[in-house]
C-alpha cells in the first residue's frame, strides 16, 4: 500500500483456522485484541500463526495468552474449561512432553495467570489468595503445578462471573432507562451504549442478552 494509506490502517487479525466452526474463536481472539489495545502504535499489526510441523517443543505462547485472557475476563467458563482441558490433552497427555517441556509450559500458563491477575484490578486479598496458592504448590511434583494452575484459571474465571452477575444487576436498569430516553435518536446503537456506559461492545451484547433474555436489536 501507499505509504501515506498504509501509516493509517490497523489490521486485527485472528489465528488462522481450518474449519468452519473455529472462525467464531478466531474472530473474538482478533476482537479481543482491538479492545484491549491501550494505545495504539503506528504501522503495528498484531497477527497470529499455525505451528503447522507441530513440535511438541513448541507452544503457540501469544494464542494461547489471548485466549485465556480473553476467556477468563470476560467469565466464559465453558469456553475456558474446553481451552484448559485441550491445553491438558494436546501438550501433556498425547504428547508425553518431558520433564523439562512441561516445566517451560508451566512456567508460562503461571505468567500469563499473573498478567490476568494484575489485569482484573482485585482486592489485595483477592491478590493473595492467588498468589499464596501459587506459592503453596511450588514444591509439588510438576504435573500436580499444572493442574493445580489450571484450577486457578477455572476458580478466577467463576470469580470474573459472579462480578460481572453483580454489577449486571447495578448497570441494566441504568442502560435500559438510558434506551427508553433514546428510542427516537436514529444514532442509537450498540457501540454507542457501550461507549456511553464505558463497556466493550461484546460485553454490553452478552449482559443485556443475560439480563434482559433478549438480545439488544430485538429490545
Amino acid at each position: 500500500l501507499p505509504g501515506n494509506i498504509a501509516e493509517r490502517i490497523f489490521v486485527y487479525g485472528g489465528n488462522v483456522v481450518e474449519e468452519m466452526e473455529n472462525i467464531y474463536e478466531s474472530y473474538h481472539n482478533a476482537a479481543f485484541v482491538f479492545m484491549n489495545e491501550k494505545e495504539q502504535t503506528e504501522n503495528q499489526v498484531i497477527w497470529f500463526q499455525n505451528n503447522k510441523r507441530k513440535m511438541s517443543a513448541v507452544f503457540p505462547y501469544l494464542e494461547l495468552s489471548m485466549r485465556l485472557t480473553r476467556l477468563v475476563t470476560s467469565g466464559e467458563e465453558q469456553g475456558l474449561h474446553d481451552a484448559l482441558k485441550e491445553i491438558m490433552t494436546e501438550y501433556i497427555l498425547e504428547n508425553n512432553l518431558p520433564a523439562w517441556l512441561q516445566q517451560i509450559l508451566l512456567n508460562e500458563l503461571q505468567a500469563i495467570l499473573f498478567r490476568i491477575l494484575i489485569r482484573l484490578e482485585l482486592e489485595e486479598q483477592e491478590y493473595q489468595k492467588y498468589f499464596g496458592e501459587l506459592e503453596k504448590e511450588h514444591r509439588s511434583p510438576l504435573i500436580e503445578q499444572i493442574t493445580s494452575t489450571l484450577g486457578l484459571y477455572q476458580s478466577l474465571c467463576a470469580l470474573v462471573n459472579e462480578k460481572k452477575t453483580k454489577e449486571a444487576g447495578k448497570m441494566m436498569p441504568a442502560i435500559l432507562a438510558f434506551l427508553d430516553a433514546h428510542y427516537g435518536n436514529p444514532d442509537l446503537s450498540l457501540t454507542m451504549v457501550a461507549d456511553t456506559f464505558q463497556i466493550s461492545v461484546p460485553y454490553l451484547s452478552s449482559l443485556f442478552k443475560a439480563s434482559a433474555g433478549i438480545n439488544f436489536s430485538n429490545y
